[in-house]
């Protein structure tokens, strides 16, 4: 829950999106989406799935995780033009590759990209806006410690 709220904060200011919006709960159907928003002056919605891993036992996220979450942001309606895998992994070249070529095949078939940030990413994200940065390290309750 923290993750989402704080990427629900994080890409308002990165996106300039003052529609966006966590989807559903927990238990309820949500097609892989945990937030969604609009962008290019609400042209396009682009959704998020966040994908909290164990930082103990470094987890990392899975092609089967990927291709399971993008089978069910396909069905988002109305249709995502951009979905992101927000995730505290480590940056991880072979899946940044499997992201890549997810992208170019998702796009030809249904105009929806597909990206992911991993917490590096979104530390230095974090670091850019900072009054996101200062609400997370008063309020979360996600053991992870900023650098």
């Amino acid at each position: 829950k923290d993750f989402e709220v704080l990427g629900k904060n994080l890409w308002k200011l990165e996106f300039s999106c003052h529609d966006i919006n966590r989807h559903g709960r927990q238990g309820q159907k949500q097609h892989g989406v945990d937030i969604y928003g609009y962008i290019n002056n609400g042209n396009e919605i682009f959704g998020i799935q966040c994908k909290g891993k164990d930082e103990y036992n470094h987890s990392q996220i899975t092609k089967s995780e990927i291709d399971a979450e993008i089978n069910k942001a396909i069905t988002f309606t109305p249709s995502l033009s951009l979905f992101i895998f927000a995730t505290t992994s480590s940056r991880d070249e072979k899946i940044q590759e499997y992201i890549r070529i997810k992208d170019q095949e998702f796009f030809n078939s249904h105009k929806m990209h597909i990206s992911i940030k991993f917490w590096d990413c979104i530390e230095e994200l974090l670091e850019y806006h900072k009054d996101v940065l200062n609400w997370y390290e008063n309020t979360s309750h996600i053991s992870m410690t900023l650098k």
